[in-house]
């Protein structure tokens, strides 16, 4: 049988966004829609979720599935973040390094990314998106 052609392999696309829905972001939501209509899969991560209370009709036709980092509690790193742990691999090392630069600075505000960014990380991989937008 062999290796499927490049044109036969299903593209994924993860988006990085840092609020989503967004009414403001007309093109974001066009490209995401067009690339589901081409037959890309799309993953969308939102660090918050939308405060607006207004929508594009157009959301109505998304496919993509959404996650709000904001809704994983860094107070709780560990219940959310062990499942996808052994996925990192040895980034593991990459994210304790990040994690002791960021701890031993008196700012430690960033650490909450830190974490989101690792379960993301091993979501990425988990899903086997080729491309990050």
């Amino acid at each position: 049988m062999g290796e499927p052609k490049e044109s036969q392999i299903k593209l994924r696309v993860g988006y990085f966004v840092k609020m989503f829905p967004r009414l403001s972001e007309t093109f974001v939501l066009n490209e995401i829609l067009e690339l589901e209509r081409q037959g890309v899969e799309v993953v969308i991560f939102s660090i918050k979720k939308s405060n607006e209370g207004r929508f594009h009709p157009q959301l109505s036709e998304l496919k993509a599935r959404v996650f709000y980092l904001d809704d994983l509690d860094p107070k709780k790193w560990s219940n959310w973040l062990r499942p996808q742990w052994d996925v990192l691999g040895d980034r593991k090392d990459n994210i304790w390094k990040l994690l002791d630069e960021e701890l031993s600075r008196s700012d430690k505000s960033r650490t909450d990314y830190i974490w989101w960014g690792a379960w993301a990380a091993a979501e990425v991989l988990r899903l086997n998106l080729s491309h990050l937008h």
